[in-house]
């Protein structure tokens, strides 16, 4: 076989990164072209095999070319999961069949998994094509020798020289396997998480009984789960399975789906049963200890049980409840708390704990007066820790005091019912402070050098007319030296607030969060200084600063700088931004430079 006809293998977290969106897993990938010599009339396959060590599922999108080859079917999708000794495997199977044109080399090449914009390139793959007839069958492997079903080449002629003693019945009985549905807490409350597991069940046979193992798992049915908010909980990688005694024998026991339910409706909720089918391998031990001969039966069917779980109803609620069920805690912080009259401070409030926060009110901040106060963000992120959802809602003011003065901001308060006590609790926040200084000072426009200080040996009786000159050339000097400061002054006080408002937005640890206070200081800056209205689209940017004097070069920086944090505020849960927030508030800080 020449080189390019071995199967091309790749393996470990790059080809998962490039292929799955769910969190890296171990895992290889196969391309195959067999045979790898064939003869005109006859059929090669290609083959491209994705195995993962978990259940997610498998998206990949093959791209090749054909030289001498022509496609006559496929593909075939094959995706089966296998659970031996305890550990889980996920393939998946595409073949095409190619049928050669002319004798001589036939080769696939352009070999790649493509998943998104992402591309995982793989070895080129040939065949040799003979005329019709020249090729050969290759020999079996077996041929001119008896089959060996144990794989020991000393099994059968042991079990011909010496009878093998009667198997117990027990050992070639059809062993157990089972479907088992289990859902914790099994009495809850409206709101509450519960954890819904499928487990696979195969009895634990005594020593020389033989052994059980699934090869494949095929899903047939999921519950859908009516009457609850459903979360995916993503199995371990490697799971191993747990031995397990159920009705007085012992069971492998191993997770093959999870989900996280939140009830909406108390009452009774039925679950219906899952349904998969499986194929097996029955190890059946071969005499006097010398190996085990394996024995593939058809495929079975298994169903779980149904489950109907009753959710309890709340409690009658006191008065500011909004729906918040779990085990939760809140905090407030206030960036910074001293400010100058004009600077921005951000407000951060936080609910986390286990439970589902989505759809819960915005909490109100009182009225501050001499504070301009923006309405609030509001986020909602989760993220499953074992089998437990935890959930963070957020929400974000932008604080700006129009004069000195200290504010006291009041606690943020919640009622939330935890379902572990089964009781209402209050969570405040602790109260916050608020200090602004004076506006930082304009210096004073003084008088001319030259017109301070009177030279020295001047002669005291100067002409009248080149003193009144003189001091009305000093007048209307100072005159358009504070008119710039003045002008300088207020475009440096508006430079100064955008700065301090958007290092404030990107010093948060929240992106959503960071992104959108840093847009709305830049359109707040931008409506007041070239009196651009705030609910202009961008796209429509460069056009109206440029009819206000400004060069197109800075107005598409500007855009482009607006882009990019719109960009941050709503990419869908970037890995890390810490990097990209430095980087947009350096750009920020160069634009007002220029722009003030």
């Amino acid at each position: 076989m020449r080189a390019g006809n071995r199967p091309a293998v790749v393996a470990g977290a790059l080809i998962l990164a490039a292929l799955a969106p769910a969190p890296a897993a171990a895992g290889s990938v196969h391309v195959t072209l067999a045979p790898p010599r064939l003869a005109l009339g006859q059929v090669a396959e290609l083959s491209f095999e994705v195995t993962r060590s978990d259940l997610s599922s498998i998206r990949l999108g093959p791209r090749f070319q054909l030289d001498n080859f022509e496609i006559v079917g496929g593909p075939a999708k094959t995706d089966s999961m296998t659970w031996v000794n305890g550990e889980l495997s996920h393939r998946m199977v595409l073949t095409w069949y190619l049928a050669p044109q002319r004798p001589g080399k036939a080769r696939v090449y352009g070999l790649a998994l493509v998943a998104g914009k992402q591309s995982l390139p793989l070895p080129d793959q040939e065949a040799w094509v003979d005329e019709v007839g020249a090729a050969g069958a290759a020999p079996r492997p077996d041929d001119g020798n008896p089959p060996n079903r144990s794989g020991d080449p000393f099994a059968q002629l042991f079990r011909d020289l010496f009878p093998q003693p009667p198997t117990p019945a027990t050992a070639t009985a059809e062993p157990q396997i089972l479907l088992r549905a289990e859902l914790t807490p099994a009495n809850p409350w409206a709101g509450q998480q519960l954890v819904y597991t499928l487990y696979l069940l195969a009895e634990r046979r005594p020593p020389g009984e033989g052994r059980v193992v699934v090869e494949t798992i095929f899903p047939r049915r999921v519950p859908r789960f009516q009457g609850f908010w459903s979360q995916e909980i993503q199995l371990p990688e490697s799971g191993q399975a747990e031995m397990v005694e159920l009705d007085g024998k012992l069971w492998w026991r191993q997770a093959i789906l999870q989900r996280a339910l939140f009830p909406y409706e108390p009452g009774a909720h039925p679950i219906e049963s899952a349904e998969a089918d499986l194929r097996l391998v029955y190890f059946r031990p071969l005499g006097f200890g010398l190996g085990e001969e394996p024995v593939r039966p058809g495929a079975v069917r298994r169903v779980s049980n149904a489950l109907t779980v009753a959710v309890r109803a709340l409690p009658p609620a006191p008065a500011g409840f909004g729906g918040a069920v779990g085990q939760l805690r809140a905090r407030v912080r206030l960036s910074p708390d001293e400010v100058r009259a004009g600077e921005a401070a951000i407000l951060t409030a936080e609910l986390t704990g286990s439970g589902n926060l989505n759809g819960l009110p915005d909490p109100r901040l009182a009225d501050l007066p001499g504070v301009q106060l923006s309405p609030a963000q509001e986020s909602t992120r989760q993220r499953v820790d074992g089998t437990r959802v935890d959930a963070t809602r957020s929400w974000t003011w932008t604080l700006v005091p129009r004069r000195a003065g200290q504010w006291r901001l009041p606690p943020l308060e919640w009622v939330t019912f935890d379902p572990v006590a089964g009781a209402y609790r209050t969570l405040r926040t602790e109260p916050q402070q608020l200090a602004a200084l004076p506006p930082a000072p304009v210096p004073a426009a003084g008088p001319a050098a030259a017109s301070r200080r009177q030279p020295q040996g001047s002669p005291l009786c100067a002409p009248l007319l080149w003193g009144v000159a003189g001091a009305t050339g000093a007048l209307a000097l100072v005159g358009l030296v504070a008119l710039a400061q003045r002008w300088r002054g207020r475009d440096g006080k508006a430079r100064k607030q955008l700065l301090a408002q958007v290092t404030a937005a990107l010093g948060q640890t929240q992106p959503r969060h960071a992104a959108g206070a840093a847009e709305a200081a830049w359109r707040s800056f931008l409506g007041a200084r070239f009196h651009l209205p705030t609910e202009t689209p961008p796209t429509q940017w460069p056009t109206l600063l440029a009819r206000r004097g400004l060069g197109p070069a800075l107005a598409g920086e500007v855009v482009r700088l607006v882009d990019d944090l719109h960009y941050l505020r709503y990419a869908p849960q970037l890995a890390s931004t810490e990097s990209l927030q430095r980087e947009l508030l350096e750009r920020s800080r160069r634009l007002a430079r220029r722009l003030a």
